[in-house]
């Protein structure tokens, strides 16, 4: 139970410094595993250091583990509000409309004017996976690692190539 409750606590924390990081330096999933992995570190040996808790090697590499799927969890959540996906927006505009519905024809008309696609590389130019320029979009060191990082993915799991 003592493990759960430091989870809890350094969860709290991380997402206190998360609130505070975005309101000074704006939003960035990169800064979310960051301060996260920070806030468990230095929290951790504190505990461990100061007395407040007393971890086996094997307790703390099982903590370490929850503390991790939560956090990327929580990353992959970040990342669906923070930049609108097209299945977002389809379910944003279709409650949007409330219990009667929203017509094909509206959701269609609605979904056109938005241009996700723009907005989405956009949001990559400025997050350092993408640069543009001269009308031609590039992958910078940052985005071509995550590209070989979703192809290694792809591959471990035999999942096909795609969105």
């Amino acid at each position: 139970m003592q493990n759960m409750a430091f989870v809890a606590i350094v969860l709290s924390v991380g997402f206190i410094c998360q609130i505070v990081w975005w309101r000074l330096r704006g939003p960035s999933l990169s800064s979310i595993l960051v301060l996260f992995a920070a806030v468990y570190l230095v929290l951790s040996v504190a505990c461990v250091r100061y007395g407040l808790l007393s971890f086996s090697a094997a307790d703390y590499a099982r903590v370490s583990a929850l503390f991790a799927s939560v956090v990327l969890a929580y990353t992959i959540v970040c990342s669906a509000v923070e930049a609108r996906s097209p299945s977002l927006s389809i379910i944003t505009c279709i409650a949007g409309c409330g219990q009667r519905g929203c017509p094909e024809e509206d959701l269609t008309t609605r979904l056109l004017a938005e241009d996700a696609m723009r907005d989405r590389l956009r949001l990559m130019e400025v997050s350092g996976l993408v640069h543009i320029a001269d009308g031609r979009c590039t992958l910078t060191g940052k985005g071509a690692f995550f590209a070989h990082l979703f192809e290694f993915g792809g591959r471990v799991f035999g999942v096909a190539k795609g969105g």
